[in-house]
């Protein structure tokens, strides 16, 4: 294994990670999934948390840096950029964050230990992005630049986040205010990295370098997570420019209007509503689950309990009083405003719109959709969830939906989702090839026909833990699942085999996949698809085929570290008579030595099952569903 680390990795590692400001709520950095191998030269891969599980035939190398996945006892399961496996995590330090080198200096010398005694390590420009692990007295040990070293403490400067520019031609300043003079102008929409604030200035990094830009023109990307408000005062609050009334009004958000709040910054809250986005007076804000309005009474006593025994706060609501209101106990309910809680007799409660501070439900959408600044049309899209993405829904209005999808909210149109999840209506025929009467292919101590399921049917333990259905066309011994254990013939076999996939078809995005092992004395992986027909009843899912078999087959040479024999074309039945997309996996040559042995090892047998999952999840993407959240 190669000890340097893709900068294209490091990239995305820092723009996808955010580390905790002082000031300002965002989204924390989840550091701990990255880590760096130390205190050893090199370290063996395991297939398993522990020795006898035996090694992978891969290293780990000092100072290399790794994705940590998950730990079992004193193991730990990593990925890399070009292995993955078990190793000892005595061997694993956890990252702590991320930072810039920047106090003044145009450069900054690299040491191999935690002092100038260890001798100089190479150095480094200003600005150069680091990730940060363990600190020895005033020295810190990093990552940057693609190697591992130590630098003085004094030069790290912690990153918050990632924030975009929301102003056209911000000019960049040399420090905290105007006087410092300007060295250049960012656009609209430009992402940068930001740390502390001062004075309404924010600290920046772009292309490396430090500037200052006024802190009202940058809106955070990253927002910790987000609560569901409403504004609860006099009338309205005013909703500003920036964390200051001297950045001005935008507008007025009235009493009761339901938003989201996305970061905090001091006194002042950044929120969202339906209609537009900016600061608020934290104060003006409650966090609810409904706004309400007390009628039925001039004047509803607060309590300390649900129950009048508790006593009450000395205080009262006045008729009309708007409120936010949340659990209800035996005729109470809990109620809020600016600067009261307690609970009132629900009978004077009189619910005025619902703004769930955990969403109304969970939704998934249908196809590609488009979001809406409002809900219509004529303010136009700001922005698109894919098929198949998770979205929080809200309100609804007209026929509209408002919702949640990531960083992203808006309104859709409401028949775009699903309470059912798209993915939750797809089958994957898995088909493991040969059984009962017909072994398939045998070899160095092996059959087709019991490697195919013991693959198979990994690979359905895996679809398993998704929302994704699986049917096997054989779970036993059996040829066919509709064989009932019966004697037929091979043809007989495929024929109940396409019978079977066409019974449990759901959808028109299900696929089939046959999984077989190769013989006659090749070796390496390869992968079909059946690509013509002339007639209606010949499979007629070409491209689809096709594009499945592509993304199977690069997935079992990455997996399996097999010789790459390609994606190919075929006349093979369970291709060409199917009703949906249809693919063939060799998994190997049960007849070559090198491949055989791999076929011997419960982890390349789990290798290859793993080809077959994300390969199919690779498919499901390029097809437009979102299947990011059961990657591997």
């Amino acid at each position: 294994m190669f000890k340097k680390i893709l900068l294209l990795t490091l990239a995305v590692f820092f723009i996808t990670t955010t580390s905790l400001s002082p000031s300002l709520k965002v989204h924390a950095a989840e550091s701990n999934d990255t880590g760096i191998i130390h205190n050893i030269k090199s370290a063996n891969v395991y297939k398993g948390p522990g020795k006898a599980y035996g090694t992978t035939g891969g290293k780990v190398l000092k100072g290399e840096l790794i994705t940590i996945i998950k730990t079992s006892g004193n193991w730990t399961y990593f990925q890399s950029n070009d292995d993955y496996g078990w190793i000892a995590s005595k061997y694993v330090q956890s990252s702590l964050g991320e930072a810039v080198l920047t106090n003044g200096l145009s450069s900054y010398n690299l040491y191999t230990g935690p002092g100038k005694s260890y001798g100089k390590d190479g150095s480094v420009k200003a600005g150069a992005t680091t990730i940060l692990f363990e600190k020895s007295g005033s020295w810190r040990h990093i990552y940057v630049n693609g190697q591992e070293a130590w630098v003085a403490e004094k030069y790290i400067q912690p990153t918050y986040g990632i924030g975009k520019v929301k102003a056209s031609n911000v000019n960049l300043y040399n420090g905290a205010g105007k006087k410092y003079g300007t060295s250049g102008k960012l656009n609209n929409g430009r992402t940068v990295a930001y740390a502390e604030v001062k004075n309404s200035w924010r600290h920046v990094f772009v292309n490396g370098k430090s500037y200052w830009i006024w802190n009202a023109h940058l809106t955070n990307t990253d927002y910790d997570t987000v609560s569901h408000q409403s504004v609860i005062a006099k009338n309205y609050a005013n909703l500003y420019n920036g964390p200051a009334k001297s950045s001005g009004t935008k507008t007025k958000v009235n009493n009761g209007t339901p938003l989201v709040s996305l970061a905090t910054m001091g006194s002042w809250t950044y929120i969202q509503t339906s209609s537009n986005e900016g600061w608020v007076w934290s104060d003006s804000l409650v966090d609810s689950t409904s706004t309400a309005k007390i009628t039925g009474t001039s004047s509803a006593k607060i309590y300390k309990s649900p129950n009048k025994s508790g006593g009450t706060l000395g205080s009262a609501f006045a008729k009309n009083k708007m409120v936010a209101i949340s659990e209800m106990k035996n005729g109470w309910r809990s109620v809020r405003s600016s600067n009261t809680t307690g609970w009132i007799e629900d009978k004077y409660i009189n619910e005025t719109m619902k703004i769930s501070s955990k969403a109304e439900g969970v939704s998934q959408s249908i196809y590609n959709v488009n979001v809406y600044l409002s809900a219509t049309k004529s303010l136009g899209s700001i922005g698109i969830i894919p098929k198949g993405s998770t979205v929080s829904y809200l309100e609804e209005k007209n026929g509209w939906r408002y919702i949640q999808a990531g960083d992203l909210q808006g309104w859709v149109w409401d028949n775009s989702l699903s309470t059912v999840s798209p993915l939750s209506g797809l089958n994957i025929i898995i088909d493991p090839g040969h059984g009962g009467t017909d072994p398939g292919a045998v070899g160095n101590g092996l059959q087709e026909a019991t490697l195919t399921l013991d693959i198979s049917k990994r690979a359905q333990d895996l679809f398993d833990k998704t929302p994704i259905n699986t049917s096997m066309t054989r779970t036993s011994k059996t040829s066919s699942v509709t064989a009932s254990g019966s004697k037929i013939s091979t043809s007989q076999s495929l024929q109940k085999r396409m019978d079977f996939a066409a019974a449990n078809k759901k959808s028109d995005d299900d696929i089939f996949v046959s999984v077989h092992i190769n013989a006659g004395g090749g070796t390496g992986g390869e992968t079909y698809y059946y690509s013509s027909y002339s007639r209606a009843a010949v499979n007629p899912y070409n491209a689809d085929s096709k594009l499945l078999a592509q993304k199977i087959q690069a997935r079992l040479i990455d997996y399996m570290d097999f010789k790459n024999r390609g994606t190919k074309e075929a006349n093979f039945y369970v291709l060409k008579y199917n009703s949906m997309p249809a693919t063939l996996v060799e998994a190997g040559f049960i007849d070559n030595a090198s491949d055989a042995a791999k076929l011997k090892q419960t982890y390349y047998k789990q290798q290859a099952a793993k080809a077959i999952y994300q390969g199919t999840l690779d498919y499901y993407r390029a097809k437009g569903f979102d299947v990011d959240a059961y990657n591997l």
